[in-house]
């Protein structure tokens, strides 16, 4: 009985990460049985479970009670205009077709772009890879535009764009002063969310710099900064992740073998776009891989309960595993 309970366990949790575009309301039923509703079994459960086992579901428990506490309606900035500009992808790379497709995504409502620009270094290049049969499909064809030009575009390229989505691969933290100068200058930008990847060599030190930089020169536009390690190829909603303010990273927030997904990555900082909560936020993401963590005990929680990606991903920006 004990082997039978415990794979019953294991199978809902592992059913629990099933890509998270299936799982779209943003209410839920607090009624519905669930995993963690251990004492509904129907009989004695006293020796069922190891020491260790009981503090699992003991923590469990204590986890969806507060999830059912603190849950609200995510509130969505209220200047993300119509026009947003990506930089920093290269186009022969996966991420451009993913953080179009994430900002084009017909059942994100938040987003109401008619234009989409993609800056980039060789304009050939990127139209040939970006404009295909998918494009056509799903109306990207109809919004998507490009500027050419270093790796940031120019305060002329970023006339009349009022979001930005802006890429720093390899840990590059000396590219964020040019990114904020721009966003600065140009009158309409609004909004600016970077995402630094590759950032295995960047320390605490480094971190709390960025995020100096950015109180200090970002003053007509809210920004939010997300930085991760070497990108891996796994889908987004596999795996669990956690979140830490910049601030609290003392030394390497990464080991040197620590991966994330890409496409998480993406989801992630195109969803921090739209959360009027991420405002000012400057933040590390690590996989969360133990079935055990906290932070995976979070997110398994949220998505039994039926939370979308956009709440899931405001929960743990703005309060993570603390």
């Amino acid at each position: 009985m004990k082997l039978t309970i415990a794979l019953l366990a294991s199978l809902t949790g592992v059913g629990a990460f099933v890509a998270s575009s299936r799982s779209i309301t943003s209410h839920h039923a607090s009624t519905s049985t669930t995993l963690y509703q251990f004492g509904t079994l129907g009989f004695n459960t006293e020796g069922l479970y190891s020491r260790a086992e009981e503090e699992t579901i003991r923590t469990q428990g204590e986890v969806m009670g507060y999830l059912n506490e603190v849950q609200a309606p995510t509130a969505i900035r209220s200047n993300l205009g119509t026009s947003v500009i990506i930089s920093g992808f290269d186009p022969t790379d996966p991420a451009s077709t993913e953080i179009l497709a994430f900002l084009n995504n017909e059942e994100s409502a938040h987003f109401q772009f008619t234009k989409i620009v993609a800056h980039v270094e060789d304009m050939k290049v990127a139209k040939k890879r970006l404009i295909g049969r998918n494009a056509r499909y799903t109306g990207l064809l109809d919004k998507l535009d490009f500027t050419e030009g270093a790796s940031s575009p120019t305060v002329e390229q970023l006339a009349d764009v009022s979001s930005w989505v802006a890429h720093v691969g390899g840990g590059d933290m000396s590219k964020l002063s040019d990114i904020v100068d721009a966003a600065e200058a140009a009158e309409s930008v609004k909004n600016v969310v970077i995402l630094v990847s590759g950032a295995q060599s960047v320390g605490g030190d480094a971190l709390k710099a960025a995020e100096e930089l950015l109180k200090d020169k970002a003053t007509t536009f809210a920004y939010t900064l997300l930085v991760v390690p070497e990108w891996n190829n796994e889908p987004e909603a596999t795996c669990a992740f956690g979140i830490v303010n910049v601030t609290d990273v003392v030394d390497a927030p990464f080991e040197q073998s620590e991966t994330f997904s890409r496409e998480e990555s993406l989801r992630i900082i195109s969803e921090c776009l739209a959360i009027d909560n991420a405002k000012g936020k400057c933040v590390v993401a690590n996989a969360a891989k133990e079935a055990n963590s906290l932070e995976n005990m979070l997110i398994v929680g949220m998505r039994e309960m039926g939370l979308n990606r956009l709440q899931e991903i405001e929960h743990m920006v703005t309060r993570g595993a603390k």
